[in-house]
């Protein structure tokens, strides 16, 4: 407010309150936090794509796609294309859950091909149903950092080079995530996951330090949680060796963070594939409504002990907000579906939204 004064006495303004619309961001504010979305944006690239009268995908991406750079014929105007995933580049500002298959459709704006363009459709035909989700930065006094950490492996047909993928909360709130193909190719998923780790290190000491500017201390060692073993016992080891020799920077900055105790390294069962594959349609919702470590615990509880139903009906409001959703075990109605990083369980579950 003093802020606000003082500008207003050494320059002609007027206050117009509290923004609701910046830079084709939707701000809604409440007691609990501010809530984020772009939803304008979003509805002008679906009348635009003329997809206002398409049916809705229910994820980014269909599960396990994999593009190249050589299938299918040349689009004669590769400009749309180009356009329009620039677009989806600025609409992930509030969109976490496209970072990957902006990512994939990002890697053939150079000669994009009639695949290419369909997958930015079916994209967008996602994006028509859940319009409404969005970013929600909650007012509590809670900051601790937490991040987690992944990578795929040789997904890339053409170079053979994995993906990065990471996202880091601060208290409840989803603040940076990033989805970035390597620059090198990746002997190991140990050496793909321990890059990955590289990427997150860098990206949480920037933010530490903005932290430090607004005089925010983080006392206690963040949680950092990756969820290959492999990448984890390369960090605690201190010896070098030939699988390792070439990653020597990122190994010295892994580990110099680690010995400060800037970090505590902890192990992840399953996987936050997100940021870093295309998934099934249960497995996307379930990690695009819960926190990852919620989703871990839910896991674990539904791990053996799970009735099968036949019920194919999924129940998701698009009215949900990330980490906003009440999970009721008494209410639940199974659905089957297999989760890629626990193959032999085929779990069921029922989503019901906060009133």
């Amino acid at each position: 407010m003093m802020l606000n004064t003082t500008w207003m006495i050494s320059s002609p303004s007027k206050t117009l309150g509290n923004a609701k619309y910046f830079l084709g961001l939707e701000l809604a504010r409440s007691n609990q936090g501010t809530y984020v979305t772009q939803r304008k944006y979003l509805l002008d690239i679906v009348h635009d794509c003329h997809l206002d009268d398409a049916k809705a995908t229910a994820t980014p991406l269909p599960a396990g796609i994999k593009f190249d750079a050589s299938s299918g014929p040349c689009l004669t105007s590769p400009e749309r294309y180009r356009r329009l995933v620039g677009r989806l580049l600025y609409l992930g500002f509030s969109h976490p859950d496209i970072s990957f298959a902006v990512q994939q459709l990002s890697q053939f704006i150079q000669c994009p091909r009639q695949p290419h363009w369909d997958a930015a459709l079916y994209l967008v035909r996602y994006l028509k149903g859940s319009s409404t989700l969005g970013l929600f930065f909650a007012a509590n006094s809670s900051l601790p950092l937490t991040a987690y950490s992944d990578s795929d492996w040789a997904s890339c047909l053409d170079t053979r080079r994995s993906v990065t993928g990471y996202c880091i909360f601060l208290g409840a709130s989803l603040i940076s995530w990033k989805t970035k193909k390597q620059a090198t190719v990746s002997r190991s998923s140990a050496e793909a996951e321990y890059r990955s780790m590289g990427s997150t290190v860098c990206e949480l000491l920037w933010i530490g330090y903005i932290l430090a500017d607004f005089g925010i201390s983080l006392d206690s060692p963040i949680p950092f949680y990756c969820d290959n073993k492999a990448a984890i016992h390369i960090t605690e080891n201190p010896v070098f060796h030939e699988r390792t020799k070439h990653l020597d920077i990122d190994c010295h900055l892994i580990r110099n963070q680690f010995k400060r105790a800037s970090f505590s390294l902890n192990t992840f069962p399953v996987s936050t594939n997100l940021p870093t594959c295309s998934l099934s349609l249960c497995l996307h919702l379930l990690l695009l409504v819960l926190s990852p470590s919620w989703a871990c615990s839910l896991m674990r509880q539904l791990e053996g002990g799970v009735t099968i139903t036949d019920d194919t009906q999924l129940h998701a409001s698009n009215r949900v907000q990330p980490r906003r959703l009440a999970l009721h075990l008494s209410r639940f109605r199974f659905i089957t579906f297999s989760v890629k990083t626990f193959s032999v369980h085929r779990v069921a579950i029922s989503f019901y939204h906060l009133y």
